[in-house]
């Protein structure tokens, strides 16, 4: 939008949300890194490229992740231009500054949402970025609107936007324009869509961050034709049972969820069943698409796995999350309520890391391999969660919107978590799609080009 603005156009920024806390989206509850694939943006050309195909695996559109890539310094000095202060950390990601004492927090919304407590991330970069950036916008002459919702794209006989009309708190108007950019975050809060596109038991998930998105974009682009890419892609938590219920405990990217992968993972009739080295990511991947049992899964670990992760275990049991401890796999069987076959599970594992032949196990374990044999023993019952979906409508290399027949929608637009998909590598490859959540910056700085291009040519 300011980009926009800055080249002579004039602009209505809208977001549902009201003026406040969410500015920024679902980069204030981040790490404050941007990156490439983890590489930061002020890197050559060559090595950006290279993350890229190496975290898609190669599936990355060739043209795309090309414009991407050499697109990222220039968004660096497009920063540094505009009073954002930013550190390359070697060829690692780049930070936003002043950054956070505890970049990934691990606590739930309620430590890392509470206002002048240490880790507010209203005090950080990435909130201060954002509000910087919405003072320069209204600068530069452009209309803010929140607590303003886009409901409809509006197209002519040509099939080029000339409209869109939107609700307002005091009912919906029309708004007269030739350029759209939708940047709407993905769909995690719509659950009808979440079951469609993710699996049938998604719609049962936590869904942990910003609360506005809801698939409005999405929506939007195919009621005009879009066409749609990797809609089953999210960036994938792991949350507590008890955050479905509490709000509050939903956790800031749950990084304490790798946690679970010192021990074993466990479906509700006590059956393994993901390798839990694939971490949270791949567990949470696997039981958003399970058909056959309920949502939720528990994670089991002995005396021995709980005195390595002592303190982020403690917080989660002081945050209100409920670990049951048991002095054996009966005891902590008839505590959780999982199936009694756990007790077979956990012997076979056992049995398997002595005789080292996890490898031939119906479901091995590469890493973090070790028997659990040290009462007490520990379980938490989980659910797969995410921040953030990636699917979403298909651009071309100027972040124009196609049609099923790969042809540019005139004046639509996509850019963020909206279409970072497009770069996706997979559906359990987070960095395929996300590459460091830049791409509301890249795909919108060349989308105020486009339109700013098309407006010249009336």
């Amino acid at each position: 939008a300011l980009h926009a603005a800055e080249l002579g156009l004039k602009v209505v920024a809208m977001d549902k949300a009201p003026a406040g806390d969410w500015i920024g989206g679902n980069f204030v509850l981040s790490g404050q890194a941007i990156h490439v694939a983890l590489k930061g943006l002020n890197n050559p050309l060559d090595v950006l490229i290279e993350a890229v195909e190496r975290a898609t695996g190669g599936t990355a559109p060739e043209e795309l992740a090309r414009v991407y890539c050499t697109q990222a310094p220039r968004l660096y000095k497009w920063l540094q231009d505009h009073d954002i202060e930013i550190q390359q950390l070697g060829e690692g990601p780049t930070m936003v500054l002043p950054l956070k004492k505890t970049p990934w927090t691990m606590g739930p919304w309620k430590v890392v949402n509470r206002l002048g407590g240490a880790h507010d991330f209203r005090k950080f970069g990435v909130t201060r970025a954002a509000i910087h950036l919405e003072s320069r916008l209204a600068q530069a002459g452009a209309t803010i609107l929140y607590e303003t919702a886009a409901q409809r794209i509006l197209i002519d006989e040509k099939a080029e936007v000339r409209g869109l009309t939107v609700n307002q708190p005091d009912g919906s108007v029309a708004i007269n324009t030739n350029n759209v950019i939708l940047c709407t975050g993905g769909f995690p809060f719509n659950r009808e869509m979440v079951s469609r596109y993710i699996g049938p038991r998604a719609g049962s998930w936590v869904a942990s961050g910003t609360p506005f998105n809801t698939g409005d974009g999405h929506r939007m682009a195919l009621e005009v034709g879009g066409a749609m890419r990797n809609m089953n892609a999210f960036y994938a938590t792991i949350e507590p049972l008890e955050a479905q219920k509490d709000p509050g405990l939903r956790m800031s990217f749950s990084m304490w969820g790798g946690r679970g992968t010192h021990g074993i993972v466990v479906n509700e009739r006590g059956e393994r069943f993901i390798d839990e080295s694939w971490g949270r990511h791949g567990i949470s991947h696997v039981m958003a698409k399970e058909t056959r049992l309920n949502i939720r899964f528990l994670m089991v670990f002995d005396q021995s796995v709980y005195e390595e992760n002592k303190e982020p275990l403690d917080d989660l049991s002081g945050f209100g999350v409920t670990i049951h401890r048991a002095e054996s796999i009966e005891e902590l069987i008839e505590k959780t309520g999982v199936g009694a076959y756990l007790t077979t599970t956990l012997n076979e594992f056992n049995r398997a890391v002595e005789t080292d032949t996890v490898h031939k196990l119906p479901v091995p374990k590469t890493e973090m391999i070790r028997a659990l044999v040290s009462p007490p023993y520990f379980g938490i019952w989980c659910l797969p969660g995410t921040p953030y979906t990636h699917g979403g409508p298909e651009i071309n290399a100027r972040a124009e919107i196609l049609d099923l027949d790969g042809r540019v929608i005139p004046g639509l637009y996509g850019a963020g978590d909206l279409v970072s998909g497009n770069l996706s590598g997979g559906e359990e490859n987070r960095f395929g799609s996300y590459c460091g959540g830049i791409s509301g910056a890249i795909w919108g700085l060349l989308a105020a080009e486009r339109g700013h291009e098309r407006s010249q040519k009336g």
